[in-house]
């Protein structure tokens, strides 16, 4: 959140058109009808969206930069869209609702306070709009960041994926935005537009060889619109020829939208780290009139063409293919499991989910190690589970503690415990809870300074063993066994 500080101090209060979207110039007034589908909704308010199965939808923007907004401009997007739905944006991680964050004037949202807005529904935290005709779910990626050290501050690209509870119809805008002005030009005319060139190219103007741009970039950061929305607008290109941009990789071909899916699933949504780019490579426009080959160069530091400066380019072959292939074995987006559907592999995880469901406390094995879920409490929307695993021999304060809030059965937040001095009239409510519950079976305490003491009996053969559990909120701290026959 550092990289927006001195913008929320700076300014405090925002106003955004609800008409306003991301690219437009001038206001964009949208019907209930183009609300009522996702896709077109964007589409129309200008943000590149890209249908990768009947319910899901990714949206690929580039922010950053002195002064930029577009991440909340995406935002009081959705916000509109939900409302317009009859639905309200929610976070129930923190139990939070986009509206209360947002006054109205006429056609504008004023946002209250940006840093909070950020924290409840930015990219670290998914969202969902609650209730309606259209709910869904968003969990927003940063693909790739640079910081620069002047006022320009850091720009990163953002990947959001979106998925509706139903079946969108489909849409006249396809892939992105720009298709119906892209179906009515050429190839030569949209290199020229992106400024794509090349010295051999034909008098007559035919497009031959290769035409490439390339943008020299210093070594503290660079500026992804420069190159991300270049090849964002290839993808457009193709597809308003009726074609599929895919990418070529040692496990076949990836549709571009697959091959996102891809990224968000096995490397969390980072387009390319300082060590490697997965954006990057080659990829093929598999369009009947208009083909063309693509080598997308992002070298992120590895490739110095001159001292302080790395370049990031791209290169279009007009007429190149990659032979003959079988269409069939592309891979697409409905082939990979999306990271709201990811099978869950971690053990720790799959126990508390397990335990969610239940709502029992569970004990299981692997290797030396011994995990055990808890169910803590829950609330209308959400569960919350506390799983402690270590090798069983060691004492209870040495075992590791992770806190879980799971809400429609997913994992909305995991986070670890690190122990936390209590108070030292706590030891007095620790006894007090074990007593109880040793002669009544159960016992739950809550003392002045909001921990909270559950005593559980253990039932081993003196029938006098109690474990008692100290929580914050929601939060498992501690766990204690005492001898509650020993207590005076």
């Amino acid at each position: 959140m550092k990289k927006h500080l001195l913008f929320f101090l700076l300014i405090p209060l925002l106003s955004f058109s609800i008409f306003t979207g991301c690219a437009s110039k001038k206001p964009v007034k949208l019907t209930k009808e183009d609300y009522s589908n996702l896709r077109v909704a964007l589409s129309k308010l200008h943000w590149r969206n890209i249908a990768l199965s009947p319910k899901e939808t990714l949206v690929v923007f580039t922010d950053g930069g002195w002064g930029s907004k577009k991440e909340l401009k995406f935002i009081i997007a959705l916000h509109s869209i939900c409302e317009t739905n009859g639905g309200r944006i929610y976070n129930p991680t923190y139990d939070k609702y986009l509206d209360t964050f947002l006054t109205r004037k006429g056609n504008d949202f004023i946002i209250k306070n940006v840093y909070d807005l950020y924290l409840y529904f930015g990219i670290e935290s998914p969202f969902i709009c609650k209730g309606g005709n259209l709910p869904f779910k968003v969990k927003m990626y940063k693909g790739y960041e640079k910081y620069f050290r002047s006022i320009q501050g850091s720009y990163y690209v953002v990947i959001a994926d979106i998925v509706t509870s139903k079946e969108l119809p489909p849409y006249q805008y396809g892939f992105f935005t720009e298709l119906e002005k892209y179906k009515n030009i050429s190839l030569e005319k949209f290199l020229k537009e992106l400024n794509l060139r090349d010295k051999r190219i034909n008098p007559d103007g035919s497009v031959t060889g290769k035409f490439s741009v390339a943008i020299p970039s210093p070594n503290l950061g660079y500026n992804p619109e420069d190159i991300f929305d270049k090849f964002l607008k290839v993808a457009e290109f193709c597809r308003a020829h009726n074609g599929d941009l895919v990418k070529k990789t040692d496990e076949g071909f990836y549709t571009f939208g697959a091959w996102l899916k891809d990224i968000m699933i096995n490397h969390e949504g980072v387009l390319a780290t300082e060590e490697d780019s997965y954006i990057a490579g080659i990829y093929y426009c598999l369009s009947e009139t208009t083909p063309f080959k693509v080598h997308l160069e992002l070298p992120f530091g590895r490739k110095v063409f001159f001292p302080g400066y790395i370049t990031h380019k791209i290169t279009i072959f007009p007429g190149e293919t990659p032979g003959n292939i079988d269409k069939s074995q592309i891979i697409t987006p409905e082939k990979i499991n999306t990271y709201l559907e990811k099978p869950v592999t971690d053990i720790s995880d799959r126990l508390a989910l397990e335990v969610a469901k239940t709502k029992n406390e569970i004990i299981k094995n692997k290797g030396n190690i011994q995990y055990r879920g808890i169910f803590i409490d829950e609330d209308e929307t959400c569960k919350y589970v506390s799983l402690i695993f270590g090798v069983p021999e060691k004492k209870l304060r040495d075992v590791n503690i992770l806190n879980y809030k799971i809400c429609n059965n997913e994992i909305f937040k995991k986070l670890p415990t690190t122990f936390e001095k209590l108070p030292k009239e706590s030891e007095k409510y620790i006894k007090e809870a074990a007593v109880i519950a040793q002669k009544r079976g159960y016992s739950k305490i809550t003392d002045p300074y909001g921990y909270t003491f559950i005593g559980v009996p253990l039932r081993d053969f003196t029938k006098c063993k109690v474990e008692v559990r100290i929580l914050k909120g929601h939060m498992l701290l501690e766990l204690k066994e005492l001898n509650a026959c020993n207590i005076k």
